[in-house]
């Protein structure tokens, strides 16, 4: 009986050591599991192929120059394949990704990221971020042979686009599904602004033989820039960042001479700058305020103005530069 009690009781012990080291397997491989599934009849199970399309900083990081120049030289001429469990560079090995639908709140994790990217996404390419989104991750991140994480770690598809997240950089690379890229542009098209004006620029418009280039296409703000014709009138200027640079003239009102310098980036008009014209009281047109411009090979934007309010010999010089958002920022 003793014998047969002492049995029970190693029994016992034994299957709650069992049961213990049971859950702690469990609970061990829970945390190990990635936090998608794997999506086997998924329409991303196809291979795309993705060029760049565009960069963006995350949140408020700001750049210097020389990471500007750095980021872009570094990912604009990288072209990628995808499917459920590679992700391949043109000309480098492939490497292991975890893919698949996740809750979108999941994977921002937190509410401030979640909100940025849902205005971001809205505001530079009119996307909405849903309730779940295609996600992938580097499997090999925390290897150092890995080649995938020189360039970014984890990132999400939404339609056309991949975007890639590189935390370390502070910034979000923009990939395009390259079977859609012959359509869009076919469609935009007319909508190309051919920015080739060589810096330094310094030049005087003449009103009375100017000649425009005419917008045919839609662009987000172009209607309040009109001036009661029916398509856009500009004079193109430079890109910088993938932010192009037009004048507009305002002729319609109680000034012909008058140009207002414009940044558009992604169909978009994001900034205007009055940058060249007169100005006089219509009861003392004796007393002209005039405004000119120039722009350094370091795309600086200089602004004079004489004659402020018609105070002859009052005279004001500003400095401007074109953000990566697309806004203009005074600088000293």
């Amino acid at each position: 009986m003793i014998q047969h009690i002492k049995r029970k009781n190693y029994l016992i012990i034994y299957l709650i050591i069992y049961l213990i080291i049971g859950c702690k397997e469990n609970k061990d491989s829970e945390i190990n599991k990635p936090i998608i599934s794997k999506i086997e009849n998924s329409d991303i199970s196809r291979q795309y192929n993705w060029s760049f399309f565009n960069w963006f900083s995350i949140g408020d990081i700001k750049l210097n120059d020389n990471k500007f120049q750095e980021i872009g030289n570094k990912y604009k001429n990288i072209e990628l394949k995808l499917s459920n469990d590679s992700i391949y560079f043109k000309s480098k090995p492939k490497e292991a990704i975890y893919s698949g639908y996740i809750s979108s709140k999941k994977f921002f994790m937190r509410d401030y990221t979640y909100e940025f990217y849902q205005n971001f996404l809205k505001k530079e390419l009119n996307l909405t971020l849903k309730d779940s989104l295609f996600y992938f991750e580097n499997k090999n991140k925390h290897h150092k042979e890995s080649i995938l994480k020189n360039y970014f770690n984890e990132g999400f598809i939404i339609k056309d686009y991949l975007f890639a997240i590189n935390e370390l950089d502070g910034v979000v690379i923009v990939f395009k599904d390259k079977k859609q890229e012959d359509f869009n542009d076919e469609i935009l098209s007319s909508c190309s602004i051919k920015n080739n004006i060589k810096l330094p620029y310094d030049k005087i418009i003449d009103i009375n033989t100017v000649k425009y280039d005419i917008l045919k296409c839609n662009i987000k703000g172009a209607s309040d820039w009109l001036c009661s014709e029916e398509n856009l009138r500009f004079i193109p200027l430079f890109e910088n960042n993938n932010v192009s640079t037009i004048l507009v003239p305002m002729d319609c009102a109680d000034f012909n001479y008058r140009y207002y310098l414009l940044t558009i980036k992604n169909n978009d008009i994001k900034a205007s700058l009055y940058v060249e014209g007169e100005w006089y009281d219509p009861e003392n047109v004796n007393d002209l305020e005039t405004t000119s411009f120039e722009i350094n090979k370091d795309y600086i934007i200089k602004v004079k103005t004489e004659n402020i309010n018609g105070d002859v010999g009052v005279n004001q010089v500003k400095n401007y530069k074109i953000t990566e958002e697309g806004g203009i920022k005074e600088i000293k």
